[in-house]
């Protein structure tokens, strides 16, 4: 690969190099949500519908402060503050 630099060459095949260009100007077809653990999809889905921290332990069988520590890990991953915007990007998702 070296001589072929060397020689002017290029490294990497061309089908290659395009093949990075499409997928690199392809949308990203995944929302937001889809850096989310199973457990975390479903803590924000009830999140969305509302319950509070309490009742998504319950729901769940953990406790709230468990429930807690998730939503903090959750907006960590999404990049936001507070359960009212994981709440507008769950709905968002489901519209979209």
């Amino acid at each position: 690969m070296l001589d072929k630099v060397h020689a002017g060459q290029k490294a990497i095949e061309p089908a290659f190099l395009q093949r990075a260009v499409d997928l690199s100007l392809r949308p990203n077809v995944q929302g937001p949500l889809s850096k989310l653990n199973p457990r975390e999809r479903k803590i924000t889905a009830l999140v969305a519908r509302g319950m509070r921290n309490r009742d998504i332990g319950a729901e769940l069988g953990i406790g709230e402060g468990t429930v807690k520590v998730y939503l903090h890990a959750i907006y960590q991953k999404l990049g936001i503050e507070n359960r009212t915007e994981l709440a507008l990007l769950a709905v968002n998702e489901q519209d979209g």
